[in-house]
């Protein structure tokens, strides 16, 4: 990362954004995307007991800490058949399925940390946040026990799960969960973090769809397949749904007619890596015949 990278920097264009990768980032930069530009480094555990009814002290932690990741352990066996599961391997699982850990999400893929950073729609009015950390030392997951690390440090995890892989997953894991990840790593240390505008947030909900990162591919699982396809063809807000028109032919007959423009068809041959020009516009028609019905 270049030493001439600012903290809280605003991001409001596509355009910038890419200027930001090119000129101020390497390829050693892990990403995290919030929605909102005040949310902080927190992991689940810390927001949890954020709530906690009493005060507790740094063992009481470490003890409730312990009791969630057993707990969930004895239960998830059932589920999971009886694995020869390291303790990683188990805490890793428990953060894919929603305990509070000590273990927050990070992306080698700035699209995907934007796609965190746009996808919760009740804040689309708020200005979101983009991290930045760069990544060159890994702590060994075989040289401690998640519980007994030295210092808070990041990771890139075992693929178990497809998840994992879809989201270019690298972990932060917490020396102190209890605390803000920025005010427990080590002096040396920064994260960055860019402002990115409520008005760029709901441009890129339209553009990320087109670069591959959407709810289907982000997370890949059948839910996800089933809203992300809903969602493509029943949205109200598509820019281009007045090419779509339907004509009704008959009582009982229907004709559909989807017009797909020569310059969709080129930029859609552009994201696939290909540069086709001098198409025309094609033409589908649909003939639904219920007369059998």
């Amino acid at each position: 990362m270049s030493q001439d990278t600012k903290d809280y920097d605003t991001i409001d264009s596509f355009s910038q954004f890419i200027q930001i990768l090119k000129v101020d980032l390497c390829s050693h930069v892990v990403y995290r995307g919030v929605s909102d530009f005040n949310y902080s480094l927190k992991t689940t555990f810390a927001r949890k007991i954020e709530a906690y009814p009493v005060d507790l002290t740094v063992e009481d932690y470490k003890e409730l800490e312990q009791t969630l990741f057993e707990v969930f352990k004895s239960r998830a066996t059932a589920h999971m058949g009886i694995a020869n599961l390291t303790e990683w391997q188990w805490l890793i699982l428990a953060q894919h399925y929603g305990l509070a850990t000590r273990l927050l999400d990070w992306t080698e893929n700035p699209l995907v940390a934007f796609y965190f950073a746009v996808c919760d729609e009740k804040n689309l009015d708020k200005d979101g946040g983009l991290y930045m950390y760069h990544f060159i030392k890994a702590i060994s997951i075989d040289d401690y026990r998640p519980f007994e690390i030295p210092e808070t440090s990041f990771f890139v995890p075992p693929y178990l799960t497809n998840r994992i892989v879809a989201q270019s997953s690298v972990f932060s894991i917490s020396e102190r969960p209890w605390l803000d990840i920025e005010s427990d790593l080590p002096k040396k240390e920064k994260i960055y973090k860019i402002r990115i505008t409520k008005e760029f947030k709901k441009e890129m909900v339209q553009l990320l769809p087109r670069f591959g990162i959407s709810k289907r591919v982000i997370f890949s699982d059948l839910g996800s397949y089933a809203e992300d396809i809903s969602q493509f063809f029943l949205k109200d807000s598509c820019p281009h749904k007045d090419i779509f028109t339907v004509t009704r032919k008959r009582k009982k007959k229907d004709s559909r007619k989807f017009i797909i423009p020569a310059a969709e068809l080129e930029a859609l041959s552009k994201s696939f890596g290909t540069k086709l020009d001098g198409l025309n516009d094609i033409v589908l028609k649909i003939k639904h015949d219920d007369k059998d019905n």
